[in-house]
């Protein structure tokens, strides 16, 4: 609960302090923010993917495959290799006793 407060309350208070916005007045023209050689070099990488989609979606799938085969030669070391059902119980009751038999032990309730 109390990280759902934070949540709610501080954060939108911290990003109104770090997150300031510029007056448009002030700043003039406005800048193109796509404008930067990462941009630039991103757009031309998917002009390129969109026109060789073919060759794109291959590439991609051969990838996927590739991980899929390599996953195989991964060591299972975090969990045990499953055999069967993993749970198992120990019953020390007498032979002929079933679950809904009470023990001989055990004292009935008196009735009222």
């Amino acid at each position: 609960m109390f990280s759902w407060v934070t949540a709610v309350t501080i954060t939108p208070l911290i990003c109104k302090y770090f997150l300031k916005q510029k007056d448009p007045k002030d700043s003039g023209p406005a800048k193109d923010p796509y404008a930067g050689a990462f941009f630039q070099v991103y757009k031309k990488l998917l002009v390129a993917a969109i026109r060789f989609r073919y060759i794109t979606i291959g590439a991609v799938v051969g990838v996927f495959v590739l991980s899929l085969i390599g996953f195989g030669f991964v060591k299972t070391m975090f969990s045990r290799p499953l055999r069967g059902l993993s749970s198992s119980s120990k019953s020390t009751s007498p032979k002929d006793t079933g679950y809904r038999t009470p023990p001989k032990s055990s004292k009935r309730p008196k009735s009222i």
